[in-house]
């Protein structure tokens, strides 16, 4: 196979945005710094830093009283107005899910995308197909599905429903995830596990935190995984490890540093064809290889408290990865043959982000009224390219398919080297406004000024484009505490997404922009161990791009495209979590969803959107023993996806409803050991969680016996 020498452009990162983030760092402590004597010390709204010993927003599933990260807010959940569903760390233990936060994700109702190479390329929300997620506030995902860390490092994870655009900036208006990292702790602790079951999944796993000294502490997770799944030639080798330190001088000062790297080696995997029963087919081949994955993120925060009313904080984050291999990659089945024509393909994807952001954060009243201000500068720098060698290759029988086929008499060319520049400037501005111990409104208004540039080589030439979107998201929104325990709120908020390319007059396309409605019913019941929110929403997506009305006139080289094309998600959800007594804890949501196209020069209107499910429950329960089995836990996950749809072609495949439960114990043998045995898909069900193209969908996971040790010392 031929090679050919490439070398990837270079984007300078520039240092203009971080001085002005220090700038105003350095201005505002001078400011305000100077009103620190006058404000009064024990003012029960006062900022204060998160405490050291955990970042934890709850204790177990119950997240009384917490407050979300992802909000940049004030407030507890409870009181903003949207709906918010937090995966805690114990739910992600009880499930038993290893490395991989997919499982995880359907708890907040998350539908299952793509993902390539493992890992999350895409997911669906509230009918909507994405890629966009965030840790630790800071963009996730660049481009080509870079993994997310493994579940050892993550203390939770944050499910916002609705258009997050004045935390997050661009993404689609269904929701976002962010998730959150362990901190270092101040206290000595020291935990590792291991984990296999029957399909051939080994994992260990190690987490230590504590004190370096008084002012310095440490937390170091990490783990390593083998895997030969249920798929025929599947094999997965993952090493994952995450270093982070806090250091706090003193009481007012607080630095994170966080380094999280993950190295993949696996193979590509598509799916099936969706006229075989056969859950284990593979339709590329090993004779490629491995592909190798490579991911690097570094993160540095900085919290300063001004004053007991005002804070200050600012971070960094480099972020840099990569993915090469070879691959045998399926095209659509030809059912009348049961033939799949495959495309031999080396790949060399390369991803980077460079992001820094700064957030103030302070309390003022005007008369009576309590003021909770948010003001925020980001800038993000993002760098893709993905260099392509292809070749028709060998094609797969599906009556009689065969594998390792030697690849000598193929012959690999250049096909196509896209590169692309991204870089996004925000400035947002956000009041929590408290009028009295009811009321509650929230005004948010966030500006994003977009540019992009492209470059793509082919075999024919090379093209250029560059994309500009300048955009004003607003978000209202109002809570009123009917009573202590019990909240309704509404909101509107807007989302905008860059359309890339230009119409027939070379013009850039309009963004993406959605609408959102959504109001709902918020209450802490039995003395606050169980939270349940009801969500009723209805979005609009406009601008969406479809065939121009005037390619009829032209050959099909030519086909351009225009920003007609309008989409539509209504539904209502409901999620509870928390203690229903002090032995059974429950995490539970179900939603309906009514996702179409309303309006397009090609697809019919009315066509469900693909990937959506119209009904998704779940229901995650676990109950402890008491007396003399104190130490004996049982529960059961159980997950229900109606039918949905692989695209919105006419030949489009309608994947089936599923429902899978899994069976979950834990016992406490001693204070330093915890064994875990779990059956997921307990009554082993054949089922289809996720389309690739409209011939090709992705199998679940047959019966398979889990079994984990997990030691403290």
């Amino acid at each position: 196979m031929s090679k050919q020498n490439f070398s990837y452009p270079s984007f300078r990162f520039t240092l203009k945005p971080l001085c002005v983030s220090i700038s105003v760092a350095l201005l505002s402590t001078s400011v305000f710094a100077q009103t620190e004597n006058s404000d009064t010390t024990n003012d029960s709204h006062a900022v204060s830093l998160p405490t050291l010993h955990s970042q934890s927003h709850t204790n177990g599933y119950s997240t009384s009283q917490a407050t979300s990260h992802s909000t940049r807010g004030a407030n507890t959940i409870k009181e903003t107005p949207q709906s918010i569903h937090i995966i805690t760390n114990n739910m992600i233990k009880d499930m038993n899910a290893g490395g991989s936060i997919e499982s995880a994700l359907s708890l907040g109702g998350i539908g299952k995308g793509n993902n390539f190479l493992n890992s999350i390329t895409s997911y669906n929300v509230r009918g909507f197909n994405t890629s966009e997620y965030y840790q630790n506030g800071f963009a996730g995902n660049s481009g080509f599905g870079n993994p997310s860390p493994d579940s050892v490092s993550i203390e939770s994870i944050e499910v916002l429903k609705g258009p997050a655009a004045q935390s997050f900036g661009r993404g689609d208006p269904g929701g976002v995830f962010n998730i959150i990292t362990k901190r270092a702790q101040n206290t000595a602790a020291y935990q590792a596990g291991i984990n296999a079951d029957n399909q051939g999944t080994k994992r260990a796993t190690f987490d230590a935190t504590g004190p370096i000294s008084d002012t310095l502490m440490y937390r170091t997770t990490a783990a390593i995984e083998k895997s030969e799944t249920f798929r025929d030639y599947s094999k997965n080798d993952k090493q994952f490890i995450a270093p982070s330190f806090i250091y706090q001088p003193n009481e007012s000062t607080e630095i994170l540093f966080d380094v999280a790297y993950t190295h993949f080696k696996n193979r590509l995997d598509r799916g099936v064809p969706t006229n075989t029963n056969s859950t284990s087919l593979y339709l590329s081949d090993p004779v490629t290889g491995l592909s190798t994955t490579d991911n690097l993120v570094n993160q540095l925060r900085l919290k300063y408290q001004i004053n007991p009313k005002w804070h200050i904080e600012t971070g960094l984050q480099y972020l840099k990865g990569s993915s090469k291999g070879l691959s045998l990659d399926p095209g659509a089945i030809n059912f009348n043959t049961n033939t799949v024509a495959r495309t031999l393909i080396n790949r060399n994807n390369n991803w980077n982000n460079k992001t820094v952001q700064t957030y103030l954060y302070g309390q003022f009243d005007t008369a009576s009224i309590q003021h909770d201000i948010t003001t925020g500068l980001e800038y993000r720098e993002d760098d893709m390219s993905s260099y392509q060698e292809s070749t028709a290759g060998p094609i797969l029988n599906l009556n009689n398919p065969t594998y390792n086929v030697p690849l000598t008499g193929y012959s690999l060319r250049f096909s196509r080297f896209p590169n692309s520049h991204i870089k996004n400037s925000a400035i947002s501005l956000q009041d929590e406004i408290t009028f009295n111990e009811h009321l509650k409104a929230f005004l948010g208004l966030r500006y994003e000024n977009y540019r992009a540039q492209s470059k793509t080589l082919t075999t024919t030439g090379t093209t250029y484009s560059k994309t500009k979107a300048d955009n004003l998201t607003p978000r209202l929104g109002l809570s009123y505490n009917i009573t202590p325990s019990a909240t309704a709120y509404i909101n509107y908020s807007e989302s905008f997404t860059p359309n890339a390319g230009t119409d027939r007059q070379n013009q850039n396309f309009k963004p993406e922009r959605g609408q959102s409605w959504e109001t709902g019913l918020k209450f802490d019941l039995l003395d606050n161990t169980l939270q349940v929110t009801a969500a009723a929403f209805h979005i609009n997506k406009e601008n969406v791009l479809t065939a121009d009305p005037l390619n009829q006139t032209l050959p099909n080289a030519t086909q351009y495209k225009v920003t007609a094309g309008e989409v539509r998600s209504q539904g209502f959800e409901l999620n509870i979590n928390g203690q229903i007594n002090p032995n059974l804890r429950v995490s539970s949501y179900a939603s309906y969803t009514d996702a179409k196209v309303t309006k397009d020069n090609t697809i019919a209107v009315g066509r469900e959107l693909p990937n959506s499910a119209k009904f998704r429950a779940g229901l995650l329960s676990m109950y402890q023993f008491s007396g003399m089995f104190e130490n004996l836990s049982i529960g059961t996950n159980f997950q229900y996806v109606s039918s949905l749809y692989s695209s919105t072609n006419t030949t489009r495949y309608k994947l089936p409803s599923y429902t899978t439960v899994d069976l979950l114990t834990s016992y406490n043998v001693n204070s330093a050991l915890t064994a875990k045995f779990s059956v997921k898909n307990l009554f082993n069900k054949t089922y289809y969680d996720r389309p690739w193209i409209d011939t090709i969908v992705y199998p679940g996971a047959p019966i398979t016996a889990q079994l984990s040790l997990d030691f403290k010392f």
